[in-house]
């Protein structure tokens, strides 16, 4: 299936089980994509972010953001 991205910017709710949580614990990743317009942070990024921000802070989620480094 091919598809066309519509916005520059992801968000995936993950639940990690390891010995210390066996039962899991939810973090929540947020990652820019660079390859769409050039990794620009527009309306829509800015709505997913907001969204994703307003689930860690209601549920008490960690996050862990993905950021590409440019040399």
């Amino acid at each position: 299936m091919y598809v066309v991205a519509q916005i520059g910017m992801v968000a995936w709710k993950m639940t990690l089980k390891t010995p210390e949580f066996p039962s899991g614990r939810d973090i929540i990743v947020i990652a820019n994509d660079i390859t769409f317009k050039i990794g620009s942070f527009g309306p829509r990024e800015d709505i997913l972010y907001q969204v994703a921000c307003s689930t860690l802070n209601e549920n008490a989620i960690f996050v862990c953001r993905i950021c590409p480094i440019l040399k």
